[in-house]
């Protein structure tokens, strides 16, 4: 690679002098011999054994050998000698570590260039000559959120290099090898293939799924280069299995070793907490493997747990799960701040995600639309939410929206809803309420004989469902966001269950108004002037009102961008930098080495028949909890090749 990954990442102060330094060593510690190259270089031909650019800082004292030249190679890294003395200091004058920690924090700001990124981090500088695997946990034609959004990172991380490329070399960007590879889960058993992805598509192999995602891209999402299979995105699966009480694909063996290691550069683990609770015992690991490992979280698994008869013990249990799945990642990007707090020094808050360019056009062209208008017409749009049909999704709250707008106006306002889910039959009674048979229904029913039969007696869910008005609410099924165009100008979607609504993004990008309630998870979208947040029933009835009878206004060509891929990508990259300080302080507390420890402890745990119960009894089930057992039919069954060799 052009980039090289064993450069220092912290170069040896120059107002020091070989005196002070020797008089920090302590007379009883031995140098290290022979070595040519500091070990912050943190590349992996490192001497350390730990991540690339975050070696762990021994106990003690650091040790210098006395050379005549301040550039000598220590046992440890040059700026921590440096900073022994003072360490020892405060040791003997504070009192607490808080007090002593300051003391660092004040040695740190004196230093020069302490903001520059780290050479593994500055994943942007010369992005061609970086080797990027997106790893995450679904795969199309699931349309979930982890299913599209790492699609599209992968397209344009691939698309942004390309163009960089032929920008310094001045080359043709079709020439270009691909550098990104996007690593999605192949479902081995074919009735679970059925289940998430319908009896509509059909798919025998990885190859067969390849093609349609292949297809997506380049027909839907618009990126028939990235698309291409000789050129463009490098696919390669893993096998999986689909856990039916959590809702969610889970590897089958370890991921991480499938990865060649002259190829390891730099990781993406969408949702690293899912991808490792019930990981494969391995001796491969993100971060020692990786020179640069970024997680993105796109879901708020602890609320979830929350919302559960059992989430009083199985939240705090996922909350610290997850935050110990962080030790896989140098780098943590919360895509809201609704998001628990993983790990201090690691974690950022930035949406890194985008929309299609289906919506961005829509948007153009709505704002053209409104700009030729003569006089003040205000169009009659329609109101609508798309979404899941579940409780969770906030449609109990939209509920009492409109009861509160009858109150005020006298009438419900009409609402399409888009979707479908496993409380769709439940969510539909509730706005239309049960239909009561009259007389004659019952007249016709005993003389054709029906009342013979045993019918099911149906309770109501909630108290919506006794309603006597109906609330015209239009019940339209699943469709692609980008074909509610025209006619519909409201969007509303009352959830605070999300962590950054990908439909929100998607209808202010169309240029509609988008009603949403003011909470921490949707934070980036009060930016925008069609952004209507309200922060109590009578506010929403307000901004409805003034959304049903003005116009939205049209985007300006900088609130536009923030929508696009090109933007999000611009966002991870700076999400993804860490700078030369808070390296340096990592070294210093020793969260390297923690994190190195906690992987060789869960490794030890994942082993052997324990881990396979260990995993069974954490919720993982009979199927993903028995990883060894899984890896060990497999080695046996070596001649036979998987449906992924096959492929």
């Amino acid at each position: 690679m052009g980039l090289s990954h064993s450069t220092n990442l912290i170069e040896a102060p120059q107002d020091r002098n070989d005196g002070a330094l020797a008089s920090i060593a302590a007379p009883n510690d031995a140098a290290v011999e022979g070595s040519s190259a500091s070990p912050i270089s943190g590349g992996k031909g490192s001497s350390s054994s730990s991540s690339c650019g975050y070696p762990p800082m021994d106990s003690g004292i650091d040790v210098v050998e006395e050379h005549d030249e301040i550039t000598s190679t220590y046992k440890q890294p040059v700026a921590l000698s440096c900073y022994a003395a003072s360490k020892s200091a405060m040791k003997k004058s504070c009192s607490s570590a808080g007090a002593a920690f300051d003391m660092i924090e004040d040695e740190l700001e004196a230093c020069e260039d302490d903001e520059n990124p780290t050479v593994e981090s500055n994943v942007g500088f010369e992005m061609y000559n970086r080797r990027f695997h997106v790893v995450t946990t679904a795969c199309l034609p699931w349309f979930t959120g982890t299913a599209v959004n790492p699609l599209l990172r992968a397209a344009y991380l691939l698309k942004k290099s390309r163009e960089m490329y032929a920008e310094c070399k001045n080359y043709d960007k079709s020439a270009i090898i691909s550098n990104v590879t996007l690593v999605v889960p192949w479902l081995e058993e074919e009735n679970e293939r059925l289940k998430v992805y319908g009896s509509g598509r059909r798919f025998e192999c990885p190859a067969d799924q390849e093609v349609f995602v292949r297809q997506w891209l380049a027909q839907t999402a618009g990126l028939p280069d990235e698309a291409d299979a000789e050129h463009g995105l490098k696919i390669m699966f893993y096998n999986s299995r689909y856990h039916s009480g959590l809702g969610s694909i889970f590897a089958m063996g370890d991921i991480c070793s499938l990865i060649p290691d002259e190829d390891a550069d730099v990781c993406v683990l969408e949702e690293p907490e899912h991808l490792n609770w019930y990981k494969a015992p391995s001796n491969d690991n993100w971060p020692t493997k990786f020179c640069h490992v970024v997680g993105i979280i796109h879901t708020n698994y602890k609320a979830y747990a929350w919302s559960t008869m059992t989430g009083i013990v199985t939240a705090p249990a996922i909350e610290l799960m997850s935050k110990l799945m962080a030790g896989y990642c140098h780098k943590i990007v919360k895509l809201s701040p609704v998001l628990q707090e993983f790990s201090p020094e690691k974690d950022v808050t930035s949406n890194v995600h985008g929309v299609r360019s289906e919506f961005l056009d829509e948007g153009i062209r709505r704002k053209e639309a409104t700009l030729s208008q003569s006089g003040n017409a205000i169009s009659c749009g329609k109101v609508y939410f798309i979404g899941k049909l579940l409780w969770a999704k906030g449609l109990d709250l939209l509920l009492n929206m409109e009861e509160v707008y009858r109150t005020v106006t006298g009438d419900y306002f009409e609402i399409d809803i888009f979707g479908t889910g496993p409380d769709e039959k439940e969510i539909i009674r509730a706005f239309h309420g049960r239909k009561k048979k009259n007389k004659n229904d019952m007249k016709r029913s005993q003389s054709d004989g029906s009342l013979a039969k045993k019918r099911k007696v149906v309770f109501p869910k909630s108290l919506h469902e006794l309603r006597g008005n109906p609330i015209p609410a239009n019940f339209k099924g699943r469709v692609d966001h980008a074909l509610c165009k025209g006619e519909y100008k409201v969007f509303v979607n009352p959830s605070i269950t999300e962590v950054l609504c990908t439909t929100t993004a998607e209808a202010l990008a169309m240029g509609k108004f988008a009603i949403i309630p003011a909470h921490p998870s949707n934070t980036f979208f009060s930016q925008f002037p069609n952004c209507l947040m309200y922060s109590d029933k009578l506010e929403f009835v307000a901004n409805m009102r003034h959304a049903l009878t003005h116009e939205p206004v049209p985007l300006t060509a900088e609130l536009h961008r923030q929508f696009t891929w090109e933007a999000a990508t611009e966002r991870f990259v700076d999400a993804s930098i860490i700078t030369k300080r808070n390296a340096r302080k990592r070294e210093i507390i020793g969260k390297a080495k923690l994190d190195e420890r906690f992987a060789k402890i869960h490794n030890m745990l994942a082993d052997g028949t324990k881990g396979d119960v260990l995993r069974h009894i954490l919720g993982g089930g009979p199927v993903i909890g028995y990883q060894v057992k899984y890896m060990k039919e497999r080695s046996r069954n070596t001649s036979c090749p998987s449906l992924v060799e096959i492929a």
